[in-house]
């Protein structure tokens, strides 16, 4: 069984796998690397923001916030603080927060589920509204979804996200008077601020659905399928989406990572307590651990969802596997 197992890892799809996994934890520790170093060199003494922020005061002194660093070591270097916190990850952990003194990963496990629950509404709307007008105004050229998925699709890209947010969270708690939006009440909290990433997130997935949907339509095999009497459905479902798939998945790969990491500034604006709010007020009194602890956990679980895609995508499409085997 071991040497079977053997023959395989040493297969051309095992080294496929070997040198995806080689470049997976390759941009897993670079990632690491860059952002610890980038938030520990970043504007503000680390200790004095975190033991004013413990001690709720706007002001400490030299003597106190020394006393403070060397208690918790933030005395030492950037490098030597860097290894330590690896030897950390390696057993498993991914330290302690300095201002709450609680485990990283269970704070980021206590706040994930809303983050998911937002990403995934929001990927849902951008799903429906961007493959459907996307794809039937292909289909239907000079329609009502041509005309919105090609204005739709330059306008989303030109207004700003935090400016719809504020303007949809004034119009639903002050006009309808919708509370439940500010702040999480349960799943129905995540509703407004998940249709609004989901509808921005369409505009590109509409472009992209139509333009490929478009060049398979004038294909000689579609033509050909069209002059065999092929029925409408079989057509566009069994040639024409089939032969977009790929493309349109590797797409939605990017853009579920996207929404992951774009949920920062909704859930700061909607109050949703998820991993973007965790962020950003880690951020504010940089919390080095609890930041980079985030950012290294969304790292991998973006990695692991990409390498997933691209295996999906070369099932899918058997000249992107050839292709890859060539190199």
């Amino acid at each position: 069984m071991n040497k079977k197992c053997l023959g395989i890892f040493r297969s051309e799809s095992g080294k496929v796998v070997r040198k995806r996994i080689f470049m997976l934890l390759s941009t897993i520790f670079f990632i690491s690397l860059i952002s610890f170093f980038l938030i520990f060199h970043s504007p503000g003494e680390m200790a004095r923001l975190i033991f004013m922020e413990k001690a709720h005061t706007h002001y400490a002194t030299d003597a106190d916030v020394a006393a403070f660093a060397k208690e918790h070591g933030l005395n030492v270097s950037a490098v030597e603080m860097y290894f330590r916190w690896v030897r950390h990850i390696c057993r498993g952990d991914l330290g302690n927060s300095l201002i709450t003194g609680e485990s990283v990963l269970l704070l980021i496990h206590r706040a994930l589920p809303k983050t998911l629950g937002l990403t995934f509404i929001a990927f849902v709307f951008q799903l429906l509204f961007g493959f459907g007008f996307g794809f039937y105004g292909a289909y239907r050229p000079r329609g009502f979804a041509d005309k919105i998925s090609e204005y739709w699709g330059i306008l989303s890209l030109s207004l700003p996200p935090y400016w719809l947010a504020l303007l949809l969270l004034w119009f639903c708690t002050v006009c309808l008077k919708w509370t439940f939006v500010l702040g999480y009440h349960g799943f129905v909290s995540l509703w407004v601020p998940g249709f609004l990433l989901g509808v921005l997130g369409a505009g590109g997935m509409m472009r992209l659905m139509k333009s490929k949907t478009s060049l398979i339509l004038k294909e000689g095999y579609i033509e050909y399928a069209v002059a065999c009497g092929i029925s409408k459905h079989h057509l566009l479902f069994g040639h024409v989406f089939k032969n977009a798939l790929p493309s349109v998945l590797a797409y939605l790969t990017q853009s579920f990572i996207g929404l992951l990491g774009g949920s920062v500034l909704i859930e700061k604006i909607f109050s949703i307590p998820g991993i973007g709010l965790l962020a950003f007020r880690a951020l504010e009194v940089k919390d080095i651990f609890l930041l980079s602890g985030i950012i290294l956990y969304l790292a991998i679980f973006a990695s692991i969802v990409n390498l997933l895609s691209d295996c999906w995508c070369m099932k899918l499409d058997r000249r992107s596997e050839n292709a890859l085997y060539q190199r």
